[in-house]
Parts: structure tokens; sequence; C-alpha cells
């Protein structure tokens, strides 16, 4: 979960004083006799051991020309084949896991360069994918399965990565020496019985590569963690927001969204927090939900947030502003983050850690995002999907940056069936940036494209393929010419006019026959700047679309055939 665990698990060492739930430490020393694919006699540390396989998996059979060697802690690459995957599994050990925790694992005390000061691995390197995983940890947990009598796993995973200095400028590696280790974690769930059933280390090492130094693992619970569930959300509700804050007295606050529903979790059985206002009142609200800075939030599988039912109302709910401070929000393969219409999620700092090749972050058609100056760095080494379906809107604030380093897909709703664009912001300043493992697929056959709205920002889709670029519409606006943007003209009887009013808000549209006569008059409030005008009843022929906001007009041409 924490990408800078390596930071939080030295504060944590430094405020040992509570006893921890589990605290499990496995070292790298040489210790037990074996024998090495080739048939050559090794060392190796009690708990682990290295090794290739013919089909460059984790559980293929293992490859008999190769032998790593081991050397107080170091990895002796001489006998491996630099160009496939290398392999370290944690072997000969039961560990049985606390139910409702957080577990931490911590791969301590990695040397990322070699003697030459060069990096050894070779991060994001994809040649060698399988279940999601390219280089980096998999850890596997035994739970019972639905019927009580069987067994089931849960997996876990996390990309390898190197973080930069500047987190916009990718391949900036200079002055980095991330020795400390390499960190991720995963909640356990509410089952009695629950083991660790499998761990294991896939590395994809350069070329050239002689030695690879790591020299502990260690399995933890952190000191400070908040279990959350409907009956205690309230204790963090003020009179308009819910506040999930640091606590200056702890090393970190890690909150933990747990299943809260009767039954076997699954897709098909999902738990929802339900967040509500203090007294609720009639009328639809937007509910804020504040993460600070320091903390963590992530939820147990098949978990999910929404609004509480608006008084009286079967269906209709409270809308939520998912707004964060700071935080680690930890996605993964059991559980997304779904920001449904008419909601938001608003990006003033913070990160995003993606564990699993299907974590992801979904923005439904009618729901905004923003992010401001600090920037969004998503995804990495390209894992981390973002489902973005048509008539979502991304907004990029002045001088903001979003490094897109994920899979973004593009989808779209069963009812849309006319074309329906995601709207993407950039104002003054803003950078948008594809890196080279981002990757961009529209699954919608045409009824969608990332329409990209460049208000005196900056576009980098030089490592985009021409068929992924062919998903992307950039429009290039004056900001000191307030106007509206046609999406698709001339329209189709009966159909519907798609355009961009300048800013989100309020707005008097008219549409005028070309002898000036009033046809069609709407106000129309929305938090996106797309609008869709139903224009059923409206004869062929050239009209004008007026629109109002504030005290600007602002007039275009289109034609109905």
């Amino acid at each position: 979960m924490m990408k800078l665990l390596s930071l939080l698990f030295l504060l944590v060492l430094g405020f040992s004083a509570q006893a921890q739930t589990l605290y499990e430490d496995f070292y790298f020393g040489s210790t037990v006799e074996d024998t090495c694919g080739t048939g050559n006699d090794i060392l190796r540390p009690e708990h682990f051991i290295a090794y290739q396989t013919l089909d460059n998996t984790q559980d293929g059979e293992i490859d008999p020309t190769t032998c790593i060697d081991w050397e107080s802690g170091h990895l002796d690459l001489e006998g491996a084949d630099l160009t496939r995957p290398v392999f370290v599994r944690l072997v000969d050990f039961e560990l049985m896991l606390p139910d409702n925790d957080l577990i931490n694992v911590y791969l301590g005390r990695i040397s990322y360069w070699n003697s030459d000061g060069d990096i050894n691995i070779d991060f994001g390197n994809q040649d060698y994918c399988s279940e999601g995983l390219c280089c980096g940890m998999e850890v596997e947990v035994e739970i019972p399965d639905e019927s009580g009598v069987g067994t089931a796993i849960r997996r876990w995973q996390q990309e390898f990565s190197l973080p930069t200095l500047d987190p916009y400028e990718f391949n900036d590696l200079t002055g980095m020496a991330l020795e400390s280790g390499f960190g991720m974690c995963f909640p356990t769930e509410s089952f009695e019985v629950q083991q660790l059933n499998d761990l294991v280390m896939k590395f994809m090492f350069v070329e050239g590569s002689t030695s690879f130094d790591v020299r502990s693992l260690t399995l933890f619970t952190p000191d400070y963690q908040t279990n959350l569930i409907n009956e205690n959300i309230d204790d963090y509700q003020e009179e308009e927001d819910y506040l999930f804050y640091y606590y200056w007295d702890q090393t970190s606050t890690n909150y933990v969204f747990r299943f809260d529903s009767e039954g076997y979790p699954s897709n098909e059985n999902r738990a929802y927090i339900d967040f509500h206002p203090v007294t609720n009142p009639s009328e639809q609200q937007t509910i804020s939900i504040v993460f600070d800075e320091h903390s963590t939030f992530t939820s147990e599988p098949h978990t999910y947030f929404r609004g509480a039912l608006v008084e009286g109302e079967d269906s209709l709910r409270h809308n939520l502003s998912i707004i964060n401070l700071g935080a680690l929000i930890c996605f993964n393969t059991h559980y997304d983050v779904i920001i449904q219409k008419g909601w938001s999620y608003i990006h003033e700092s913070g990160a995003f850690d993606f564990q699993g090749g299907s974590a992801c972050l979904q923005l439904n058609g009618g729901s905004n995002m923003s992010v401001s100056e600090n920037g969004l760095r998503y995804g990495q080494v390209g894992q981390g999907m973002f489902a973005l379906y048509g008539g979502s809107n991304i907004v990029l604030e002045p001088n903001a940056y979003l490094h897109f380093d994920g899979k973004m897909l593009l989808a779209s709703h069963e009812w849309d069936t006319d074309f329906v664009p995601v709207v993407m912001t950039l104002k003054p300043g803003a950078k948008l940036r594809f890196s080279e493992f981002a990757k961009l697929e529209n699954l919608t056959g045409g009824k969608t494209k990332l329409l990209i709205r460049n208000q005196g920002g900056e576009i980098d889709l030089t490592n985009l393929t021409a068929e992924e670029r062919a998903s992307i519409e950039i429009v290039n606006e004056e900001v000191e010419t307030k106007h509206i943007t046609l999406l698709g003209n001339p329209v189709a009887a009966d159909g519907a006019l798609n355009f961009l009013l300048f800013e989100s808000g309020e707005a008097l549209v008219r549409v005028l026959d070309a002898n000036g006569k009033l046809m069609l008059e709407r106000e129309m409030g929305t938090d996106s700047p797309l609008i869709k005008l139903q224009l059923k009843g409206l004869p062929a022929g050239a009209y004008l679309l007026q629109v109002k906001q504030q005290a600007e007009i602002r007039t275009e041409r289109f034609v109905i055939n």
C-alpha cells in the first residue's frame, strides 16, 4: 500500500512502544546447503530460493541450465540468463495471519546500483509479464472459500518502481539513493483462519549485472490502524464533511474500510460504506470526504463508498466529493474507486498506489475530477488503470501536471447512443504527458474520445502509437476569448447537439432559426462543461446556438440534416 513505506518503516521503529500484532523478520544470510538446477552445490538463505523457469513464470518448471548462487545477502547473477526473469521465493515456512489487520511487507536494504553506479534492476520491463505482474512482488493469502469447506486465494501484487526527484521528469534518476527498501501492504479480512500461502519476488535485471544486494524481508502490522465500518464512520463527521486526519502523536494513520455486509465477499455480494449528512434532508446534497497528508486509506476486497439514501427516497442518494489533501490512496485487484455521476474527486496533493494489473480508478459519465498545481503521477511502470466513461470531466488546474504511467481505458455507458466524449481541460501552464509505459485503449468502437481542451497548457503524446492518438482530439482554445465548442455538426434529425461551454456553471441556452425566431430555450446548471441538448421536433435547416453565462453571450451556427 505504501509507496513511501521505507520512510514510514523507520518511523514505526522509532515509535515501537506498542506491541506488534505481527512481526516476522527473515534475513538473506546464506546458511543452508542446496543443489541448483545445474547440479552445483550452493549455499542459500534458510527460507529463500532463487531460480529461473523454462516458461518464465514463477510456477513453471525450474530451468536446469541456470544456477543462481548466494553470497551473504548478495544474489550472484553470473549463472543467470538476464534476458529473462529471476524469481526469489519464500519457502519452508508457515505463517498464520491476524484477521482484520493490515499486513506490511518490507524488502529491506536493497541496493539498486552496481559497483559502477548503474541501476541493475530493469524497472518497467514488460517482456515477460504474467497475471498482471511484470517486475515486482506477489503475495498469496489462503482464506476459506464460500462453501466453508475448501480454500480460496487472495492475490496481492506490487510492481517495483523507482521514485524520481521530479515526478514529471520520468527519466530523471539523478541524486536518488533509494537503498532503504521496498514495501507493499494489504488488508486481511474477518476470516478466523488466514494463512500466508506464497510470497515471490520477480526481478528483471539489466544485462551485464553481476550481483544484487538485498538484506531482509519483514512482515509486520503497523502500530496505528483504524478500521472503519458504517457504525463508526460517524466519529469522523463534521458539520459538512467527513475528516480523516493525521494525528501528530502517531507515525501515520492507516484507514481501512472493512466489509460491512452479511455473506461472503465477492463481486456479486459487495459491501458499501454509506456517507450521510449530519441531518438527512429530503433534498440531495454533496458530502465531502477529506483525507489529510500522512494518512493512507484502502478497502477490504469488494467494499465501496456511496452516499446514503436521501430521506424519503428509495433510490436517490447523496453525492460524494472525495478531497485528497496529501494522502496515499491504495488500489488493489479486488477493489476499484468508482466516482459516480454527480460525484467529484479533487486531488490537491498525495499519491495513488496500484496493487495488481486491474487496480482502477473509474470516472462514470457526469463525474468530475480536478488536479491541483501539486500534480499527479498516475500509475507505475504501466500498472494502474484509469477507466473514463463518456461524459466524465477532468480539469488540470493552472500549472498542474498529469504524468500518465498506466493504462487509460475509454468506455461508454449502455444508454449512450450518441457520441459523448471524455473532456479534459488544461488550464494555463498545465502539463499532460504519457510515459513510455502508458497505454490507451478505446473500448467503445468510436462512441467516445478523449477530448482535450487546451487553454494554454502543454501536451506530450509522443509515446502513444498512431492508433492510440486517434482516440484523442485536441481543441486549442484562446483563454482570452470565451467561446463554445460544437461536437458534431451537422446534427441528425431528432438527435442531440453536444457542445462544450468554456467553463462549468449555469447557462441559458437558446436555439434560433435562420430568421432569428426562438425555437428552444433551456436553463441548464451543470458541474461539467459538456452539454447535451435534445433537438427533437426541430425541422432540418440552419440554426443559431446562443449561450449566455453570467453577462457574456456566445453564438455558434449549426445545421440539422
